[in-house]
């Protein structure tokens, strides 16, 4: 009896969910609004870079739910999570930013602020480029933009992620 409640929970649960979720495409990401995220993704930033003492310097984000938090956007193209696949880095220097690198071009459903954001994708340089590559190219001209510390999880990475990192830095 008590299963037959949980599933019965998790049916309600679920249809509530998709019932008020947005309409977004496969392809679309929605920015948040501050009164829905609590914070703009620059005082997310300005609280990492607090928070790690270090001045000019990266974090390396690959935590599909850690960029989404940060950038303030959402997405439902995987199925029951409200977050996308992409990398991140966000670059805290005297400018504060979060570049966050997509597999793919998506659109992008604003009703928050991207001041401090921004999207690319393989396809905005070349058909050849690959995500992996997009995120080595984006690490390489930080590093050499003056940016010699790169900060990341370590039980939030990949090991591709992580040989990733290390080929740069």
């Amino acid at each position: 009896e008590a299963n037959i409640r949980c599933q019965e929970y998790d049916i309600f649960w679920s249809e509530l969910f998709y019932s008020f979720s947005p309409l977004l495409g496969p392809q679309e990401l929605e920015i948040l609004p501050e009164n829905l995220s609590g914070e703009s993704s620059l005082e997310k930033l300005r609280k990492l870079k607090e928070g790690l003492r270090v001045e000019n310097c990266l974090y390396f984000l690959s935590a599909l739910d850690s960029i989404a938090w940060i950038s303030n956007t959402r997405s439902f193209h995987i199925p029951e999570q409200s977050y996308f696949k992409a990398k991140a880095i966000a670059v805290l220097g005297e400018n504060l930013e979060a570049i966050v690198c997509l597999p793919t071009s998506f659109s992008k459903k604003s009703s928050g602020n991207l001041q401090n954001i921004s999207f690319l994708s393989p396809s905005d340089f070349s058909e050849q480029m690959g995500e992996k590559s997009l995120v080595r190219e984006q690490l390489a001209l930080l590093k050499e933009k003056g940016f010699e510390k790169i900060f990341f999880n370590p039980n939030a990475m990949s090991a591709g992620d992580y040989a990733l990192v290390c080929e740069i830095f």
